[in-house]
């Protein structure tokens, strides 16, 4: 874990909790504070996804407890895409990045889908060219 620490930023979420972020170039540490109900933090880790193809068997090998997140745009906005996994389907929710840093906020768009190739299709419009993906 050599180099987690390297860049530090803290900010406020909108619902009061605190969210502290490490990151490097591969992984992302991500730490809730909790005010008063859960009396230890509730940590994240992540990883990032270099290729498409690392994206595709990512999401094939999906856990019930696991994720992906995907940076990009849709519909002309800025936006997050999460993929989770369930019983065989998919679940892709798409959130309009706002804010300074950006933070998911609104649902834009939400759908179920059966197989990788349909969430594949769907992920790479809204990343484009560059991807930037990060499975949790």
């Amino acid at each position: 874990m050599e180099g987690l620490l390297s860049a530090r930023q803290s900010i406020e979420h909108p619902q009061r909790r605190h969210w502290r972020i490490f990151a490097d170039s591969d992984w992302a540490y991500v730490e809730f504070l909790s005010r008063g109900r859960c009396p230890a933090p509730l940590l994240i880790y992540e990883k990032r996804i270099g290729s498409v193809p690392e994206l595709r068997r990512q999401l094939a090998t999906l856990d019930g407890d696991a994720g992906v997140r995907v940076l990009g745009v849709y519909e002309g906005a800025r936006c997050f895409a999460f993929v989770t996994r369930f019983h065989e389907k998919y679940t892709l929710l798409v959130y309009r990045a706002e804010g300074k840093p950006q933070l998911p906020r609104s649902v834009i768009a939400s759908k179920e889908l059966s197989s990788v190739s349909d969430v594949m299709e769907i992920l790479e419009a809204i990343a484009g060219p560059t991807l930037e993906a990060f499975a949790y």
